[in-house]
């Protein structure tokens, strides 16, 4: 398995690498609207800023990716590079693969600039792994539902 930048080719694989983050991920909480998430992806191909960093089979097939964006702080100007989304296939867990993607994705946000990569850790098993490879909390996300209430 090789880890590589993501290709103009590689846009339909990508489309359905994300369909299945949507079927398997913490990071998503509602079905997939493949509609939408093909609108977006187009987008984020467009985008300098936006670098995919995909894991692939020794048949070529996407098993895994990393998106990744970088940004200047508003108040700093800081340059930052910050994990957009993170995925791979169940099947390949465990061998490394992730880790790979990760340095790979940290040697690119490193080329353009950034003094510092962002990762979401939407479990403490994701917690766990990001302190074990040298990250630490620096911020917390508070949400609440804007559905679900009326106040």
């Amino acid at each position: 398995m090789t880890c590589r930048l993501a290709a103009p080719s590689d846009r339909d694989a990508l489309l359905a690498l994300l369909l299945r983050l949507s079927e398997h991920s913490p990071y998503t909480r509602k079905p997939a609207d493949a509609a939408h998430l093909s609108l977006m992806l187009d987008r984020l191909l467009a985008r300098d800023e936006v670098s995919f960093h995909v894991a692939e089979d020794r048949d070529g097939g996407l098993v895994g990716l990393l998106v990744l964006v970088v940004y200047s702080d508003l108040v700093s100007g800081e340059r930052l590079a910050a994990e957009v989304c993170w995925y791979l296939d169940p099947s390949v867990r465990g061998h490394g693969l992730g880790r790979a993607l990760l340095d790979r994705g940290e040697r690119w946000a490193r080329s353009v600039g950034a003094s510092a990569m962002q990762m979401v850790a939407p479990t403490p098993k994701f917690e766990a792994y990001y302190r074990r490879v040298g990250y630490a909390p620096r911020d917390r996300v508070y949400e609440r539902s804007l559905t679900s209430c009326h106040s």
